[in-house]
Order: C-alpha cells, then structure tokens, then sequence
C-alpha cells in the first residue's frame, strides 16, 4: 500500500493522479460526531482530531431541579498518520458539552491553531477560568496554563482575523445584563499566560429563543475584509437555518451581519436554503457547504454539496462514484479525507461537479 505521507503531501503525485479513492484503515474509535485535521507532528502530513461520543450524563435545570435533561460527554481523540493509516496518539480528559450551562456547569470548548507560529499545529482547550495549549513536538507533550476570566464559553474556534499571521481565538458566549440572557461572540488573543480581550463582545441578533447559535470556522469572502468567521442559527423547529458573518471593519473592532447568505422563514420550491449546520470548505474562491438542504440533490443520504454564489445556494450535482455522502469530512491539501462507516478514505478529486 502506498504511504500516505506520500498520498497526503505530495504536490507532484496530485496533479498526475485521475479521481480515485485510497483505503487508509478502520478507525480505531467509534461514535465520532466531527473531525478536523492539522499538521501537528510534521508539516508534511495532515494528522486528524476525532470528537469520540461517550455518552449523555442526566443533569437537573437550576430552575427546575425536578426536571432532568442530557449534557454529552465526549473525548478528543489526536490521530497521528502513519504508512498504515491513523493511530491514537493523544487522548483529553473527560470533556462536557455546551448543554451543561443550563445547570450551572461550565462547558468544554476547544479549537486548532498555530499559535506560536512553528508551523505546526496545536490544541487548545478552555474549561471554566483556564485553558491548556498542548503542542505535540516529535514525541514529547508540552503544556501551556492561561488564566481566563471571560467565561462561560460554549464555542470557540481559531482564526487570524486580520490576516497579520497570529491566530486569535473566537469565542460564543453569554452575557447577562439588564435585558436578560443574550448572546455574543467576542475575540480573544494569547498574551503571556492571559487570554485578553480585543474589542467589545458584539451582541448577535436576537430574532427568536428557539435559536441556537454554533461557530462553524472560517471563510474567504469576497467583499469582506480579514478572515471572516462563519456563525450558525439553527431553530429546535424544522425550519431553515440562518447564518451570519462575522468579520473585522477596524482595529479590535467588528460587526455580524446576515450577508451573503440567502434566508426565508420557510422552505420553497424556488430557492435553495439549508436546513441545519454546514460543514464548509473554501474551494478556490468559492464557498462550499456540505448539509441538508432543501430543495437538496436527492442522494442516498439525504446530504448535498452546494455552492454559495451571488448571495444563492446552488446545489452541485454529485459524480456517480459519490452518491453517498458522509457529514465527516475534511479537506487535506489537494484532497479529501472521509470517515465512513468506521472507515477512513482519501480521495483526489472534488466529488462533484461544479457545472
């Protein structure tokens, strides 16, 4: 079997090889509910982050502590790539969901980043008023303690905001004040052993209390500045998501807004919405959603690839050797890797076409 150090780095070897997927082995964690990948060992190869369910723990609501409800519990899996597939390299402890807020607890959150610019990537994870950077060099673990003060936090992502080459980090969180519970999202940066704050937290719309607001990574825009992070509003109801832009306009200064991005408050047959959250890829300059939408493409499993284009979602139809769809997916250079049915392939080739 060919490495796939050399099927993942190798420029030379992509642009001669037609579309075809490699097997790179059986995971050897089940229940995964999302993946990334990053280079954390080798700037030569795409190592990848497994989110491994274990399970629900029943809490009670602080307001009504007759009255239970579930908070997952995950942990993070670091997969180290090898010639013959992925194998565990790192496990986090025992990680809660953003559920646990309604009880008083404080949840989990974490993100991937550069955040000492060596070109490698590191994980860091943010639990109650600390967070912890590891950095995997070669074989050893080093850990980095920060004190945080900003909390409680229930999403986080990384991103260089102002495409100046220093990763800050983009944190979801909830503020009370005189109007009640609200949502913000505000950005954080790594100095010495603090996370400061740059700017204001940013008040995010508040158009109904059946939304729940998640981070979904960052996006090229055309027409905005920076790297804009994408946010997503979905309702507990079956109706179509919104999603927002949330980007830079001046120093530690920035805003959300609903453009680009197409919204009805219902479904139609004339325009392409989606329902739920996106997996998004930047392919080009084009922006890229994998998810449920409506109307979608019909495959087997109900997801669909569709492009963002002058404010419309198009659905991109899919090549017959990809009819069915998996929502664990990540780019990895010039290629595609999916987890599958406890199984992880690679593939050269976009799976669908853009025309």
């Amino acid at each position: 079997m060919l490495g796939i150090s050399l099927l993942l780095g190798s420029l030379a070897i992509i642009g001669q090889l037609p579309e075809v997927v490699f097997t790179l082995g059986r995971s050897p964690v089940d229940s995964v509910i999302y993946m990334t990948t990053g280079s954390f060992f080798s700037q030569d190869t795409d190592d990848v982050v497994l989110v491994h369910l274990i399970g629900d723990a029943n809490v009670r609501y602080v307001d009504k502590p007759q009255e239970l409800f579930k908070v997952p519990m995950y942990w993070l899996w670091l997969m180290k790539q090898s010639e013959k597939g992925f194998f565990p390299r790192w496990r986090s402890e025992l990680l809660i969901g953003r559920t646990a807020i309604k009880a008083n607890l404080t949840p989990d959150v974490w993100a991937v980043g550069d955040f000492d610019l060596d070109s490698l990537a590191e994980l860091l994870i943010l639990s109650g008023d600390s967070g912890r950077l590891f950095h995997f060099n070669g074989e050893s673990l080093q850990t980095e303690r920060f004190f945080f003060k900003y909390g409680p936090v229930y999403d986080m992502v990384s991103a260089d905001m102002d495409n100046d080459g220093y990763q800050e980090l983009v944190m979801l969180k909830q503020i009370r004040d005189s109007s009640g519970i609200n949502d913000v999202i505000q950005v954080f940066q790594i100095v010495g052993t603090d996370l400061r704050p740059r700017g204001k937290p940013v008040l995010l719309p508040v158009e109904s209390i059946a939304l729940q607001y998640t981070l979904l990574g960052t996006a090229r825009l055309e027409d905005y500045p920076g790297t804009p992070v994408i946010v997503a509003a979905e309702y507990s109801e079956l109706r179509p998501s919104r999603y927002y832009v949330f980007y830079p306009v001046a120093s530690d200064s920035f805003v959300v807004t609903g453009q680009p991005f197409p919204y009805r408050e219902w479904f139609s047959k004339e325009e392409t919405l989606c329902a739920g959250r996106l997996r998004l890829f930047n392919i080009g300059d084009t922006l890229v959603g994998l998810g449920y939408f409506v109307p979608g493409a019909g495959g087997g499993s109900g997801l669909s690839y569709a492009a963002l284009q002058d404010g419309e979602w198009r659905i991109l139809r899919l090549k017959d050797w990809r009819k069915n769809l998996a929502s664990n997916v990540c780019r990895v250079r010039n290629g595609w890797l999916e987890l599958r049915r406890g199984n992880f392939f690679l593939y050269y080739g976009d799976p669908f076409y853009w025309r």
